[in-house]
Parts: structure tokens; sequence; C-alpha cells
């Protein structure tokens, strides 16, 4: 697969699996709980770069390169502005998500009606 795509992707599940599922949150309230021992309420608090998509993303990508060993300037300009470009890619994911949203709804009044 060529290496711009696969940087693309990362960039994708890195905004959905921070950005989106909650799963982050949630680990982080789960280790505010083993911290305190329940004995504080929970307050947000940042674990960078585990709850920046923006980071995780330039990490991840950085890491895929080194490894596989594709490291090239064009390649980590790429992985950069795939970084930076994550609250674009967040906010166009929920727009189609928006979008296939109201488009089930239509079909479905659409059958509902007949």
């Amino acid at each position: 697969m060529e290496p711009a795509l696969v940087l693309f992707l990362i960039a994708v599940c890195a905004v959905i699996v921070i950005d989106l599922s909650g799963f982050v949150t949630e680990v982080k309230k789960a280790v505010w709980k083993w911290v305190w021992k329940n004995n504080r309420p929970f307050q947000d608090f940042n674990a960078k770069p585990f709850d920046c998509s923006f980071c995780a993303n330039f990490w991840l990508s950085l890491g895929y390169l080194i490894i596989w060993g594709k490291w090239t300037l064009p390649l980590m300009t790429l992985a950069l502005l795939f970084s930076v470009l994550t609250p674009i890619i967040k906010d166009t994911i929920l727009t189609l998500k928006d979008l296939l949203q109201k488009i089930i709804d239509a079909i479905y009044w659409y059958f509902n009606m007949e």
C-alpha cells in the first residue's frame, strides 16, 4: 500500500479513537480511580500524546515511517500535514455521519409513507 495512503489512514484512525470514540476519556477515568482510590471526583487531565489526535498521529506516523524504512522528507512533511489537519478530518467525519443519518432518515420516511 502507498505510504501516503497509510499516513492518511493513520490520521483517520487516530481521530476516530481519540476524538470520537471516548476510549481515551474512559481510560483516563479508570486511571484516575486507580490512583485516587475513588476518594476524589474525576477531573480531566492531559495525557499527551494519548489524548491529543495531533500528537498521536505525529508519533504513530513517525513510528510507521521509521519502522518500515520509508522515512523521507516528503513523507515526513505529509505526516506533519495530516497531523495539522486532524481537526478538519474530525469535522469531515462528523459531517459525513450527519449526512448519512439524513439519507437514512429520508429513506425510512419514504418507505413508511407508503
